[in-house]
């Protein structure tokens, strides 16, 4: 099957561009960032949506179609980073991170009806737990006194964001296949 002959193949791949712009703003904010509180979280954040982009990738081939490589895709990833570089100039990183996180988690919630089911599957079951996981806690470490550049350097998991809930994030995370693929 083509890639445009499948809306969800093309919508995942809408999902996976999404996704790799993610992971190279939260490696921008890590080079501002310095407090070590605020560094786990935001490491943890960046394996996350690292994590997703291998598994829109897997899903994408295993239904049959191609991620997104392509120049022209790669220009419009390369427009979003520059714009993503522009906000971490411009405000604190937890704020231009939170605006993202909101961002994806509307598209993966407003777009789950152009899936079709094991598409579908991989996104209720896998993508939206993770990204509303790292979406709770960019908005915890915004809420720390001095935003991202400040948080507790004990919290592993990141501010407000408990052990238990990191460790179902990574066990849902976990599972990239496809159910029926």
């Amino acid at each position: 099957m083509s890639d445009l002959a499948s809306p969800a193949i093309a919508q995942l791949n809408a999902f996976l561009r999404s996704e790799i712009v993610a992971v190279g703003t939260y490696h921008r904010a890590l080079r501002r960032v310095k407090a070590p509180g605020a560094r786990a979280t935001l490491h943890a954040c960046a394996r996350s949506h690292a994590h997703r982009v291998e598994c829109l990738r897997v899903a994408i081939v295993r239904l049959g179609g191609t991620p997104t490589y392509g120049s022209g895709a790669l220009r419009a990833v390369a427009r979003w980073f520059e714009h993503g570089a522009r906000a971490l100039r411009g405000e604190r990183a937890a704020d231009a991170l939170a605006r993202g996180e909101d961002r994806r988690l509307r598209d993966y919630r407003d777009r789950l009806g152009r899936l079709d089911g094991r598409a579908r599957e991989l996104v209720e079951g896998v993508l939206l737990p993770a990204q509303e996981w790292t979406r709770r806690a960019v908005q915890a470490l915004k809420k720390t006194p001095q935003g991202a550049a400040a948080a507790r350097p004990s919290e592993s998991a990141g501010p407000g964001v408990s052990a238990p809930a990191l460790a179902a994030q990574r066990r849902a995370s976990q599972n990239c296949t496809v159910p029926g693929a």
